[in-house]
């Protein structure tokens, strides 16, 4: 869903070059360890999907719920939540 909006937005926006400073920030908006995090969640998602024989994009909600579900036994809530944005 997020990524419909942003293209969305993208789409009304006129195509103009980031500045020295957006592009700072923009690189900066998350810590290393973060996209880290993200980069170990969406990989584990495509490893399940791999496995169960599900197509990872677009992720349909049933997969997504599936995939949380069978996560739910060993990863706490925010792991989870994590997990989806990553996926989102």
């Amino acid at each position: 869903m997020a990524a419909i909006i942003q293209a969305s937005v993208t789409e009304m926006l006129p195509a103009a070059p980031l500045s020295d400073a957006a592009r700072t920030y923009a690189s900066e908006a998350a810590a290393a360890n973060t996209r880290r995090a993200y980069r170990a969640a969406w990989a584990d998602f495509i490893d399940w999907c791999a496995t169960g024989g599900h197509t990872p994009l677009p992720a349909a909600p049933e997969v997504v719920g599936s995939y949380l579900a069978a996560r739910a036994s060993t990863h706490k809530a925010a792991s989870l939540t994590m997990r989806l944005v990553a996926i989102g």
